[in-house]
């Protein structure tokens, strides 16, 4: 029951959002997408910004350069 609960919880977290649209974005990057890797990206720094996450902010500044 905790582990569903961490989960649950962790999932609607903005940390949550923040690795999907970064992950995904990887994922496209690699199939030479990079227009819509480009976008989710995006998305995902909107999401750290506004959760003040700069860890996140960080590894998504990496992937950009």
């Amino acid at each position: 029951l905790e582990e569903f609960i961490f989960f649950e919880s962790s999932r609607r977290c903005d940390d949550y959002e923040i690795r999907k649209y970064t992950e995904i974005s990887r994922y496209l990057f690699r199939r030479r997408q990079y227009e819509l890797g480009e976008y989710l990206l995006t998305k995902a720094e909107q999401y750290a910004m506004q959760s003040s996450n700069y860890s996140e902010l960080g590894i998504i500044y990496n992937l950009i350069s």
